[in-house]
């Protein structure tokens, strides 16, 4: 079953041009001069460095359980289970 639903909606004919204040507050530099970009970088390069201890330590116990279920694996068909 298909149901097709159809709305009209009033649109303004003035809503879509600019009025004086419409851009106020709009930031056009990337840098409010606070100086706090550089506190910014490190707080970054902190967050990239604790993702990465994280991915290596997944990494590490992906690889540690794979290797325990594979050796597992392993003993069983020795054991003929």
């Amino acid at each position: 079953m298909s149901v097709c639903l159809f709305a009209t909606v009033y649109v303004p004919q003035d809503a879509l041009h600019l009025r004086k204040g419409d851009l106020d507050g709009i930031v056009d530099e990337l840098s409010d001069g606070e100086g706090d970009e550089e506190e910014g970088r490190r707080a970054m390069l902190q967050l990239e460095v604790r993702q990465d201890i994280q991915r290596t330590k997944d990494v590490v116990t992906a690889l540690r359980d794979g290797m325990t279920t594979a050796s597992s694996k392993r003993n069983k068909a020795k054991r003929g289970v």
